[in-house]
């Protein structure tokens, strides 16, 4: 069922402390949920819901890394700029969307070195929380962190040991319609009401970019650079022979944790997870190549321990490699629900064919509730960030900076690629602003070409303070209820530099 929760700021000079989770506090521990709420389009006949209006200064859509980044910057901006701004999250489940909450546990960075604003926050609260329990964070000087850990850190932003924060409302529902032009909107339907929320600002943190869509945004998806609108009705084809596949996006997948034992491990088969289907063990799809399975007792998985001696299931093999699957989840929120419960299914029968074909002490800990999705739609911004602009060094308007691959796509068609020469990003604050919607930002599915898509620009440090530049730039333009388009980068880069972003 769903809910609608109540959240709340952070004072201006509050910091994480080194412990905060407690042992006993297992509401922050990431769930596995068979029943989260989906975003869907408007229905033909929406239900005789009870209408509840809310009005806020900006709606944030998603619980992303980015989504809580644009929060956490708002919050550090304090009265800096005007005061705090009520401020409505809207997330379509109970668990937290973002990556790291949801399996993503080995840290995507090239040096620690390059870890800055709330990303670094983040970083640092993992460690200490980690370091209070005896245990060190890092390995081969990557975080690796459990998704619970991750999870109830990042909510701790959100709702502090259950206490709540002022100043925030969260939301959880499906998003029924939405306008920014005359009335600013956003209707959820929570399924005990329909919550009617006027806002001043829309921050889209969403790798789907579904709100801007719905708004009337253009976009780009997969290595297609055409734009496309689903306002006009120009929607983008299914990926075809036709158009070489063109507009298939990343592989996705499910990024179970793995717990190793000492001994035989559970059987998948017991776990009794809801959806799990024992009997299409043995189908095609759900065994390995001999070459997989000899070879994933020295995997990367394997290699990366994570604290109390899990893994993150992270290889090629384990990719929902199906390109129609993908364009599905990206474009059809309706249709997620099932997508999710496949999938699940499908990774758990991987693991169940492990463990009954070399490899009894492999067990399952966590499965997530949503699928990593490396590449969703990349919204047209007033200008396009491009590989070129990384291979050159270009620096323009920066308010992130990350390092990593110059270019790792995992194709859904050609296979997975990587050009591991090192990429330094600088995501310029145009590729946040939203063409033709001066009230509209996006903090995920930013505005970049494919190549510069797979380079850090995907990477969760950056996608955080993406989120926090875009929590600043709201925080700077509300003070004169002026429109994104209009910022002046200086002020949002000293702004950036006075909370600890490197540029």
């Amino acid at each position: 069922m769903a809910v609608l929760l109540l959240l709340f700021w952070l004072s201006p000079h509050e910091h994480l402390p080194g412990s905060a989770l407690s042992a006993g506090n297992t509401a922050l521990a990431l769930q596995v949920s068979a029943s989260s709420t989906f975003l869907a389009p408007d229905p033909d006949s929406p239900p005789a819901l009870p209408v509840v209006n809310r009005d806020v200064d900006l709606v944030i859509y998603g619980t992303t890394t980015s989504a809580i980044g644009a929060v956490r910057a708002l919050q550090r901006a304090g009265n800096a700029f005007g005061g705090g701004l009520e401020i409505a999250v809207i997330g379509t489940g109970p668990s937290l969307e973002s990556t790291i909450a949801q399996g993503l546990s080995v840290e995507d960075l090239y040096g620690s070195g390059s870890a800055s604003g709330f990303y670094a926050e983040f970083r640092q609260a993992v460690i200490d929380e980690y370091a209070a329990r005896g245990i060190n964070a890092m390995y081969e000087s990557r975080l690796v962190v459990e998704p619970e850990m991750a999870a109830g850190i990042l909510r701790w932003y959100l709702d502090k040991n259950g206490a709540g924060r002022p100043g925030v409302t969260f939301v959880q529902g499906r998003l029924v319609s939405a306008s920014d032009s005359g009335t600013r909107y956003v209707l959820v339907n929570t399924g005990q009401t329909q919550m009617y929320i006027t806002t001043r600002y829309f921050i889209d943190a969403s790798p789907e970019g579904d709100l801007a869509r719905l708004l009337g945004a253009g976009y780009r998806i997969g290595r297609s650079e055409e734009v496309y609108n689903d306002a006009t009705g120009h929607r983008a084809p299914r990926p075809s022979r036709g158009n070489d596949y063109a507009t298939a996006p990343q592989s996705m997948s499910m990024l179970l944790t793995l717990q190793i034992h000492s001994g035989t491990a559970p059987d998948v088969a017991s776990l009794g997870h809801a959806g799990y289907r024992p009997e299409d063990y043995g189908k095609p799809g759900f065994t390995l190549s001999e070459w997989a399975r000899s070879s994933f007792a020295t995997s990367w998985s394997l290699r990366y321990v994570l604290p109390n001696g899990k893994r993150e299931l992270n290889e090629a093999w384990s990719d929902y490699a199906d390109p129609d699957i993908s364009f599905d989840w990206v474009m059809f929120p309706e249709k997620r629900a099932a997508i999710r419960d496949m999938m699940q299914n499908w990774i758990l029968n991987k693991v169940r064919y492990l463990q009954q074909n070399g490899y009894p002490s492999v067990g399952v800990a966590t499965v997530p509730t949503r699928p990593y999705v490396r590449d969703g739609v990349r919204i047209a911004g007033p200008a396009t960030y491009t590989a070129d602009d990384i291979v050159s060094g270009r620096i323009q308007h920066s308010v992130a900076y990350g390092v990593y691959a110059l270019f790792d796509r995992h194709d859904t068609v050609q296979g997975s690629h990587q050009d591991s020469t090192t990429g330094r990003v600088h995501v310029p604050m145009e590729s946040l602003l939203v063409a033709e919607h001066p009230w509209l930002l996006v903090s995920t599915a930013l505005s970049t070409d494919s190549a510069a898509g797979c380079s850090a620009v995907r990477m969760e440090p950056v996608r955080a303070n993406t989120g926090g530049a875009a929590g600043i730039m709201v925080a700077i333009a509300a003070t004169s209820n002026t429109p994104l388009h209009s910022l002046d980068y200086t002020t949002v880069r000293d702004e950036l530099l006075r909370q600890g972003y490197q540029l």
